[in-house]
């Protein structure tokens, strides 16, 4: 607890001294379970660095970052467990995802930072961080993001978000404060829905088969009806004159 705390009022003061308040994190769930997690920030806040070496770094995909004169911005993959629990419940018809977060990977961001600016050969103001927990509550800490300067956390769901316990929902998007977050207990839990499609069109085809087989069933034994029972014609007799 008290390392968390620790580290987000260094975070703060960092980001209050170089003027670089407005830190959001977006996460991209996907339905398989993976989620890719982005950082935007301002470039100050990775200190004394040569900006166009950084994004000379970034122009190469394999580090997932961008770089200009004012923003910074890396990316990481997740995988469910860690940081996040994920479920899909396949229904009909839909699918309802349900996301269990419980912390940012500050810890894999910081890491690929480090990173990019070892190969960018620029220093690096800070060392290995940890992972941010979100579900202790601490209300002195979600008072003081407030009055220093807030970091909101945008989660993208596959299908239409239709629950969430922090934030506001938006089409397939959850918006919250880390205020938000730190003034309730527990992991944040946010639910979607998708059409199930594969699950409809599945039933549908069945259907439309078992309509067919049935009405060519049901044919083929009215004309074996019409075979089986057609009256058998008489002779004709000539009448003598």
């Amino acid at each position: 607890m008290q390392k968390k705390v620790f580290f987000t009022i260094l975070m703060l003061l960092l980001a209050l001294l170089t003027g670089a308040v407005g830190k959001h994190y977006a996460q991209k769930q996907m339905a398989d379970g993976s989620a890719t997690l982005t950082v935007f920030e301002k470039i100050v806040v990775l200190g004394d660095v040569d900006y166009k070496k950084i994004a000379e770094v970034c122009a190469k995909k394999e580090y997932g970052c961008s770089a200009d004169e004012e923003n910074f911005s890396v990316s990481v993959q997740l995988e469910k467990g860690k940081y996040y629990k994920f479920n899909a419940d396949y229904g009909l018809p839909d699918i309802t995802y349900t996301l269990e977060l419980n912390s940012i990977a500050t810890d894999l961001l910081t890491e690929r930072t480090l990173e990019i600016l070892k190969a960018a050969g620029q220093p690096a103001a800070f060392g290995a961080g940890e992972p941010t927990d979100l579900t202790e509550k601490d209300e002195g800490l979600a008072r003081m993001l407030r009055t220093m300067g807030d970091i909101y956390y945008t989660v993208e769901m596959p299908g239409e978000v239709v629950e969430t316990n922090v934030g506001s929902k938006s089409g397939n998007s959850v918006t919250f404060m880390l205020s938000q977050a730190y003034m309730k207990d527990g992991a944040i839990i946010i639910k979607s829905r998708q059409l199930n499609a594969p699950y409809i069109i599945g039933a549908l085809m069945i259907l439309i088969l078992t309509a067919v087989s049935a009405s060519f069933l049901r044919k083929k034994q009215e004309a074996k009806k019409e075979t089986t029972y057609q009256p058998k014609r008489g002779k004709a007799t000539r009448k003598k004159a």
